[in-house]
């Protein structure tokens, strides 16, 4: 292994050749199994009366976190190559269990525990050592960091990473943790164009602390006024699982480290079939075929233990350029494990790109249409076919739902309201199509078919704390959705586990398309996603005769998250502009500018313009164009007199209205899902009432 301890810092490890100044890749590694303050930990914190720690004291002890994160640090120190930017430093935090550190008695050499001021030390170390380097070292350098343990979901672009002391001291407090948008964000304006994270964490809700309006502590100061560094390649975070699902690991660390750890380091290796690309006479592990790769092995692990669970890796931040390589191999170091990629194997490339058969290398439509049949066998489904939505449970046949309790919930307390005019709607506007649902009657997908409305549909269910509910967007053309639930039954009582919503892939024209591109990018990835995209016939539906707003919406989510701006052009703006009804084109304008615009000050200014449109318009309808407008107020607060005087009052109540809702948002699906709201929250969680002249200008082909 080239990296030693360096003896004055616990935890910090570096390579005696690499000469300060020079480029380099830094790493901060992190994994967290023993929580001793939280169930099981030896030290459980007093509740003191507090619903939010009886919640975080329920995440309890994991069982091979601290021994995945080990295994990411052996293969930086022999396993990485990037031969412009060698790994020089590597701060190494590990709280292993007992058995952990029995099984592998290597993970405590020279290891700082990870508290809260460790890890602060830590990520503030690896920061100034990046900093600190001259502006030309900077720019062929590399930040990386890995984390493996708890984590706290609050948006899709926003998690709480928890450190071991997590609920310790005399007074706990929600906001002692790590946040990876703080992490994202501290990072900005350094001259590093590659920065990747990967977060092994789980990502579900916890409404209790959801409540607290948890933020996490800013340990990276986040400079709003200095511009980011304009050649950025990766400020790009790969996600165990997405948004509001769980991340799975072995029960026993002889089983090795955490699916998420078994999928990544499979694919680091460039084991079986992971596409490779060559780069100089080595193969290169790109961003794109890494995320693809890993999604793909961490389902087949699943199966081949007999879950029904989900946990698809996902990836996010703001920008991501898919080609980038993550790592080289030499070809001698795949002799063992892809002989056919051997030095003496004779393969040959055609501009850059390995020629080797689908058997090794799939192209990203390929894999894309595998992965989706793979996914396709995960459920036992029945399907039935419905009348319409507003029947009584007595008219429902039982086999539709599976159980009495789950047809009244989906019946008797199931409300629909028109987002337009609030009032329920008129019979025959929404019908059932089709229920399909596991032999169980947990897991459901059921497909409805509503009628042009102005702005959209409502589908309120449940009661309570149990209170679910969704947006469901038309934009003045009809829309077919599919919305899916996880449902249990506790003495005799159905309930939600989970709510969430996207375009049913029976829409057609533009519609379909954009269905087709979202479920792509949901269960493949992004590079296959844009790969399949009849981008011309999308722009045409868009912005010719028969526009689709809410089409344009969809694939300019995926695009933005590509980092595609190239293909995007003017769809955002117009979409601002001529649709006031859909607040999302406000949000992807402005995320645009901030992206695009060199001029900083001019840049914050516009955003800000474009963002303060929700003040009248309400919030986003999509789950992401919500989170991305809770990261957007949240930098704009940070940019202090670059915001125009003028805008101070609406960005405050635009800023105060995304918070509120950021206690019952549920990230997911593709629809912006809550739960937990009571009629008063729901009356700030609907957009506003529409006028008739607004309705008239709904109409698809009418925008000015």
């Amino acid at each position: 292994m080239s990296l030693q301890p360096i003896d004055d810092t616990p935890g910090l490890w570096g390579d005696p050749d690499w000469q300060p100044g020079h480029p380099g890749t830094f790493a901060v590694v992190i994994g967290v199994s023993r929580y001793p303050h939280l169930d099981g930990g030896g030290a459980e914190a007093d509740d003191l009366g507090e619903r939010w720690i009886r919640e975080a004291r329920r995440l309890g002890q994991l069982t091979v976190s601290a021994t995945t994160a080990w295994r990411f640090f052996r293969w930086l120190a022999d396993g990485y190559q990037f031969r412009s930017a060698p790994l020089a430093r590597c701060w190494l935090l590990l709280a292993p269990t007992p058995l952990e550190r029995e099984r592998e008695p290597a993970l405590m050499r020279h290891v700082a525990e990870p508290t809260l001021a460790n890890c602060e030390l830590a990520l503030r170390g690896w920061s100034a050592e990046m900093r600190r380097l001259p502006a030309a070292a900077q720019h062929g350098s590399r930040a990386m960091f890995f984390f493996s343990g708890h984590g706290l979901q609050v948006h899709h672009d926003k998690q709480l990473l928890l450190p071991s002391d997590y609920l310790g001291g005399a007074l706990p407090h929600w906001d002692d943790a790590l946040s990876t948008s703080n992490l994202l964000a501290g990072l900005d304006s350094v001259q590093i164009p590659d920065r990747l994270y990967f977060v092994d964490a789980c990502r579900n809700d916890f409404p209790a602390i959801r409540a607290k309006r948890p933020r996490g502590r800013s340990i990276l100061p986040e400079d709003e006024t200095a511009a980011s560094y304009a050649e950025t390649r990766l400020s790009a975070v790969l996600y165990a699982t997405a948004a509001s699902l769980q991340a799975w690991s072995p029960v026993d660390p002889s089983e090795g480290p955490s699916l998420f750890g078994q999928a990544v380091l499979a694919g680091l290796a460039g084991q079986p079939d992971i596409e490779l690309t060559e780069r100089d006479g080595r193969y290169a592990v790109e961003l794109g075929k890494l995320q693809g790769f890993a999604m793909e092995r961490v389902v087949q692990i699943l199966k081949q233990h007999r879950a029904t669970v989900s946990q698809r890796v996902t990836l996010g931040g703001p920008v991501i350029h898919f080609q980038v390589p993550v790592t080289e191999i030499p070809p001698q170091a795949l002799a063992g494990i892809r002989p056919e990629l051997a030095p003496e194997s004779g393969v040959v490339t055609r501009g850059g790109t390995l020629a080797l058969p689908e058997s090794v290398v799939r192209p990203a439509a390929k894999r894309a249409a595998d992965f989706e049949a793979l996914l396709a066998n995960t459920l036992s489904v029945s399907n039935y076919v419905l009348a319409p939505l507003d029947v009584s449970p007595n008219e429902v046949d039982l086999a539709v739902f599976g159980t009495r309790p789950v047809t009244e919930l989906w019946t008797r307390q199931a409300r629909w309201l028109s987002l337009s005019s609030r009032t329920e709607p008129a019979a025959g506007r929404l019908r059932l199509e089709r229920v399909e649902r596991d032999p169980a009657a947990r897991s459901f997908r059921i497909h409805v078919q509503g009628d042009a409305e102005p702005r959209g549909w409502w589908l309120q269910v449940g009661s309570g704390e149990d209170t679910h509910g969704l947006l469901l967007p038309s934009i003045g053309e009809p829309v077919g959705y599919r919305i899916e639930a996880e449902i249990s039954t506790v003495r005799g009582q159905a309930g939600f586990q989970r709510l969430e919503a996207t375009l049913a892939r029976g829409n057609t024209g533009a519609l379909g398309e954009a269905a087709r591109l979202w479920e792509r990018y949901r269960t493949a990835d992004a590079e296959a996603a844009i790969g399949a995209l009849d981008l011309d016939a999308l722009r045409d539906a868009v912005l010719g005769k028969a526009r689709s707003p809410l089409a344009a919406a969809v694939a300019a989510l995926v695009l933005m998250r590509a980092d595609r701006l190239d293909l995007i052009h003017d769809w955002l703006q117009n979409l601002a502009d001529w649709f006031p009804l859909l607040p999302d084109g406000a949000v992807l304008w402005a995320e645009q500018l901030m992206r695009r615009q060199t001029d900083r000050a001019e840049a914050v200014a516009e955003s800000a313009e474009s963002l303060c449109r929700l003040d009248e318009r309400g919030l986003p309808f999509t789950s992401e164009g919500l989170s991305w407008a809770a990261s957007l107020a949240e930098r704009l607060g940070r940019a202090g007199d670059l915001v125009p005087s003028q805008l101070h009052d609406r960005l405050g109540r635009v800023r105060a209205h995304i918070d509120d809702a950021m206690v019952y948002l549920r990230p997911g699906g593709l629809f912006a899902a809550y739960a937990g709201f009571d009629d008063a929250a729901l009356t700030r969680l609907l957009p506003p009432m529409v006028s008739g002249r607004e309705a008239e200008c709904a109409r698809p082909g009418n925008a000015d």
